[in-house]
């Protein structure tokens, strides 16, 4: 699976549709810095940007699945509608918390690993003025190697979105499972991925923010593309695999 082709993919699939992918992406980044603008003009209300905080993070989650689904039926669908990804929030509202609330049970053990590690680098870094090089660079090491192996589990679960889309018959905990079923052995073709887009990201900063406009939804096909590149690779497998058995019975009946 080359990143390249993925891209190619993308922007293929987004012939015709940029003008609406961008105007999603700028309706999600106006919500996201409208509310962040509103806390800090109320910052000297503390219960009040708690509550405005609040109301954030519980829409911020269906806010994602919402924009999921919003693009893979801009690729998908010729009559694909710019404000259908906010229908797609509040009719998946709960079922994206109950993915979430999976996905985030799946990564106790990471999470708690990171943690640790995080206690383990304070404590070495401020609570002696005499630590030495060595204990200095082992707290670093564990660092890293916590938020490494946090990452390398929470890639296995990239998919779940896409999935719980494709197949509403599945339960929560089977839409995970799956994802991680399907992410293992590709978890280094969609970092590298993700890496191809570094480059952009630098320069939609240097535009002071204004190019994620048309990042985000590049980043979003892309995404789809990849998604869709691994259902393939999955489907041939199995059927390479059924051949295979059959292949070996024949065989068998004719000994």
């Amino acid at each position: 699976m080359v990143a390249t082709d993925i891209r190619k993919n993308a922007r293929k699939a987004l012939k015709g549709k940029w003008n609406k992918g961008a105007i999603i992406a700028f309706i999600v980044i106006l919500v996201s810095v409208g509310i962040n603008l509103l806390a800090w003009k109320l910052q000297e209300n503390v219960i009040l940007v708690n509550v405005i905080s609040a109301i954030y993070v519980l829409i911020g989650v269906p806010l994602s699945i919402g924009v999921v689904y919003g693009f893979l039926e801009l690729k998908r669908k010729k009559d694909s509608k710019i404000f259908d990804f906010l229908k797609l929030t509040f009719k998946n509202f709960a079922k994206s918390w109950a993915v979430s609330w999976m996905i985030i049970l799946k990564m106790i053990l990471p999470i708690i690993c990171v943690a640790v590690a995080i206690i383990l680098y304070a404590t070495l870094m401020f609570t002696s003025n005499e630590i030495s090089f060595g204990f200095m660079l082992l707290g670093v090491a564990v660092f890293m190697a916590a938020i490494v192996y946090a990452v390398v589990i929470g890639l296995l679960y990239v998919l779940a979105y896409y999935i719980a889309y494709d197949h509403p018959e599945m339960g929560i905990r089977q839409v995970v499972n799956e994802s991680a079923r399907l992410m293992r052995g590709h978890r280094g073709d969609y970092f590298v991925l993700m890496l191809s887009f570094l480059g952009w990201a630098i320069l939609c900063v240097l535009t002071v923010g204004v190019g994620f406009i048309w990042l985000a939804p590049y980043m979003q096909t892309a995404m789809i593309c990849f998604y869709e590149e691994v259902i393939k690779l999955d489907k041939k497998s199995k059927k390479e695999t059924k051949t295979e058995k059959v292949e070996e019975t024949k065989e068998d009946n004719k000994e």
